[in-house]
């Protein structure tokens, strides 16, 4: 009689939610440097090491808006579908005309 062993395949680790979150804050944050290098560098305007306080700066306003909008996702999946639907059938205000 063969007996075989079963092999079973290990689960991965599991990564700690806060670990998780701390990687996600880094990347955004990355994310948000690397825009505003682009839009300073398009500007016309320093970029490089030496001018990475100033990119600093210019992202800092964009970081902290989606750092605060960020942590509550929810109502935004759930209601962006729903605006998306909506809009086409959104009189415009009167007087306003979207063409010249």
């Amino acid at each position: 009689m063969v007996t075989t062993k079963e092999t079973k395949a290990k689960a991965p680790p599991k990564t700690s939610n806060t670990r998780r979150i701390a990687t996600l804050i880094v990347g955004d944050a990355l994310a948000f440097l690397v825009f505003a290098a682009i839009g300073r560098s398009s500007h016309g305007e320093a970029t490089g090491l030496a001018a990475i306080p100033q990119i600093a700066l210019t992202a800092a306003p964009f970081a902290a808006a989606w750092f605060i909008v960020a942590p509550s996702p929810a109502h935004i999946v759930v209601s962006l579908p729903l605006s998306l639907a909506k809009w086409p059938y959104v009189p415009s205000s009167p007087g306003y005309s979207p063409g010249p």
